[in-house]
């Protein structure tokens, strides 16, 4: 059975018509973090077991060398530890990966409270005074 889990649609792009608003992308980056975080975490666990089950293989083979098990079958465990450890090594380049993305959305979060988070707080200090749409102060 399978650990493949369906994927999650909390980063879809909503459906609804609501205008774009600071808290809204900072959430969103928040949760793109978090989630790419959890990837990276299962793929760390991913490789480490993969590289459990090669070792463990390559010992089933030297036991089966050992007891003159038939050659084409000790081979084949061989060939499934070397397998193994590719998957290993490949999910560690995902979890890189991954590890970079979330690096980047953090940046982006950062850079978005940087430029845009007092503004923000400025809109939202005075409740009584009402704000433009958004896109009426962009400059063409």
């Amino acid at each position: 059975m399978s650990d493949i889990v369906p994927a999650s649609t909390e980063l879809a792009i909503p459906t609804d018509s609501a205008p774009p608003s600071f808290l809204r992308l900072a959430a969103r980056m928040v949760r793109l973090v978090t989630a790419a975080m959890g990837l990276r975490d299962s793929m760390g666990d991913l490789q480490r077991r993969m590289i459990l089950d090669a070792e463990r293989g390559e010992q089933r083979a030297d036991m089966c060398d050992v007891a003159e098990v038939e050659p084409r079958f000790t081979a084949k465990m061989r060939d499934a530890s070397l397998l193994l450890r590719e998957v290993a090594t490949a999910s560690g380049e995902v979890a890189q990966s991954v590890e970079e993305a979330a690096m980047a959305a953090d940046d982006l979060r950062s850079e978005h409270q940087a430029e845009y988070g007092g503004i923000h707080e400025a809109a939202n200090a005075n409740p009584g005074v009402r704000q433009a749409l958004p896109g009426f102060y962009r400059t063409r």
